[in-house]
């Protein structure tokens, strides 16, 4: 199984943090959201309040917040936005099942870098355009070693 990694980021006013929040329900299993809150520690926001594991976030400076959300542990993940302010929930385009991870903004936030693969070893550098939602493969080079 994955470890997954915690995120942290800052968010585009430079006054609030995204990061990830792991929880468990009394009667159900693990799962992790994405949070805002004050850098200070005040006003703590879920962004995402569900029974899935949300993780290996990005924040672009439009204020998107880009992750990845395990849909079927160990066999596929998706990459999904939501706002630091009010935008809702969305699923992104990608290229298929497999596992989509590491959602990367440009520095301009009109597109997206991500790893897309079908199995913990090789995968494919893939693009999405922010207008389009058209995801692309930029390179399918092999990525030994990511998990470990």
């Amino acid at each position: 199984t994955p470890a997954l990694r915690s995120s942290v980021a800052w968010a585009p006013d430079g006054e609030r943090v995204v990061f990830t929040v792991r929880r468990q329900k009394s009667d159900g299993p693990v799962s992790s959201d994405i949070a805002i809150i004050d850098s200070d520690g005040a006003n703590l926001v879920l962004l995402t309040d569900d029974d899935f594991v949300d993780a290996e976030l990005a924040v672009d400076k439009k204020g998107t917040v880009w992750f990845q959300r395990l849909t079927s542990p160990e066999k596929s993940s998706e990459i999904w936005r939501v706002g630091v302010n009010a935008m809702g929930l969305q699923k992104a385009a990608t290229l298929g099942s497999g596992l989509n991870r590491l959602p990367q903004p440009s520095p301009a936030g009109d597109r997206l870098l991500y790893l897309a693969s079908t199995g913990f070893g090789a995968g494919a550098l893939t693009l999405l355009q922010a207008d389009s939602g058209k995801p692309t493969v930029v390179s399918e080079a092999a990525l030994d070693g990511f998990w470990r």
